[in-house]
């Protein structure tokens, strides 16, 4: 049988308690009925739960939250990087002289093999727009310093000033170490646009030309690896920037279903920074001096016995994948 409720008629103490109604149905008795509410805001109260109403004009004490038994207590807005995201424009609604050198794309490639679990190396990879000129640097892990102190060596090899740079929206890049040091230096700092690789197509590029393509995929870390890459990238230096032209994309024309590029005449880095007029006349002749001491001949065969050398080195054991069952 259901349970029925009701209360007694003119809330009579004598009235309450249990009985059974028509149908043999049981139903319990209240001695005094409800309060009716007294006013809108009462009884938009209780329907709510309890939650104070200041639109109708209650004026009781009122919890609010970030309070808990009467004292105020802080509430946490804090998103992880946020607050810098915001004092670092997207480079996409900036804008940026493409066409002067000393505009570039930073990016760092991870040397992690199959598991990203452990210790293992970083490469930064920094590609100038204009000219393509790029430089890689071995990191020891992608803390904030160790980036920044690749970063500040990339920037001291490069034969014409910085100007700005553009990472992704990893921590190693935003964060306030960088930032100061950017402001200081007068450097533009922009970060592309989230889940938008396209934003960095110059480097991530030069991320499989010049870093997978020569030294894969494979795990590495330790000292031995770490110096052992900074001599590969050293000869790698001068066999991109100065022996290997490419082409740079004048315009692109779309007709129907046709796609029709126009491209410049291929020029290698070094001749693009000295057509621009901002490579130093020191950096010049510096750089000059060191392609005569190495041809594109020896320098692709030190760079493969220098590759050989890095496969040669015990790179550790890879780090087992946990796999829930």
């Amino acid at each position: 049988p259901g349970l029925a409720v009701r209360e007694a008629p003119g809330g009579d103490p004598a009235g309450s308690g249990e009985g059974t109604g028509e149908g043999g149905g049981a139903y319990l008795v209240f001695a005094r009925p409800l309060p009716e509410p007294s006013s809108t805001a009462e009884a938009l109260r209780r329907r709510a739960g309890g939650i104070a109403l200041d639109a109708v004009g209650d004026d009781r004490p009122q919890t609010h939250r970030g309070q808990k038994g009467g004292q105020v207590q802080g509430v946490t807005t804090t998103r992880p990087g946020s607050l810098l995201k915001s004092q670092i424009p997207i480079r996409t609604y900036t804008p940026w002289d493409e066409q002067a050198p000393g505009y570039a794309e930073i990016d760092l490639a991870a040397h992690c093999g199959d598991s990203a679990a452990g210790e293992f190396l970083y490469t930064l990879v920094a590609t100038d727009i204009a000219t393509g000129w790029t430089e890689c640097e071995p990191v020891e892990n992608k803390g904030q310093l160790a980036v920044f102190g690749a970063l500040e060596s990339v920037r001291k090899r490069l034969p014409f000033p910085l100007l700005g740079i553009d990472s992704d929206n990893d921590s190693e890049f935003i964060n306030a170490h960088l930032l100061r040091y950017c402001e200081a230096e007068r450097i533009t700092f922009t970060r592309c646009r989230a889940y938008h690789k396209n934003d960095q197509a110059h480097v991530e590029q030069k991320n499989y030309t010049q870093v997978r393509r020569i030294v894969g995929y494979d795990r590495l870390k330790g000292e031995q690896a770490l110096r052992q890459l900074g001599t590969i990238y050293g000869l790698l230096r001068l066999y991109t920037n100065g022996w290997l032209p490419a082409m740079k994309r004048l315009s692109k024309k779309r007709e129907g279903s046709k796609v029709s590029k126009r491209y410049d005449v291929p020029g290698t880095p070094l001749r693009r920074s000295i057509e621009s007029g901002v490579m130093s006349e020191e950096a010049r002749h510096e750089f000059d001096a060191l392609l005569r001491a190495h041809g594109p001949m020896r320098l692709k065969r030190q760079l493969d016995t220098e590759i050989e050398k890095l496969w040669g080195l015990p790179v550790g054991r890879q780090v087992p994948v946990a796999v829930s069952s």
